[in-house]
């Protein structure tokens, strides 16, 4: 049952990486500048590594590099709010870039996603291994 879930877990960061790619086309069209000091280097950077982690854990059978995965989540976790907080600054202040930021939003909450479903492949592996199924955050 745990691999069917991390299969789960992998076929949905698939439909991120989509919404990404989708995300970044809507953004480039909309050929605003002010988003250019906000990228998603940091967090697509991050995203990337935590899935080939918890993949890597999985094939492993590393529980203890599953385990270090709660502090990357939480990193990825805070990218993300800073990215809400200034996307909706740059909105409310310039209503002409609503469309690009919500744009920049989505691909963000893709990117944070595949955070958190790496985060879940994590746990799995800690389940599978030693029988515990828990929120890696409370541990």
């Amino acid at each position: 049952l745990s691999v069917m879930k991390i299969a789960s877990s992998l076929e949905r960061c698939g439909d991120y990486a989509k919404g990404i790619a989708k995300a970044a086309r809507r953004i480039t069209k909309s050929n605003n500048s002010l988003f250019g000091p906000y990228n998603l280097t940091d967090m697509s950077r991050m995203a990337r590594e935590m899935l080939q982690r918890s993949t890597k854990a999985f094939l492993d059978k590393d529980t203890q590099s599953a385990r270090a995965l709660v502090n990357d989540d939480e990193y990825i976790d805070k990218l993300y709010n800073d990215l809400v907080i200034y996307t909706m600054t740059v909105m409310t202040n310039a209503p002409d870039n609503i469309e690009c930021g919500v744009w920049l939003m989505h691909a963000g909450h893709c990117l944070e996603r595949i955070g958190d479903r790496a985060t879940n492949i994590a746990e799995r592996v800690i389940f599978m291994q030693e029988g515990e199924l828990g929120d890696l955050k409370n541990s």
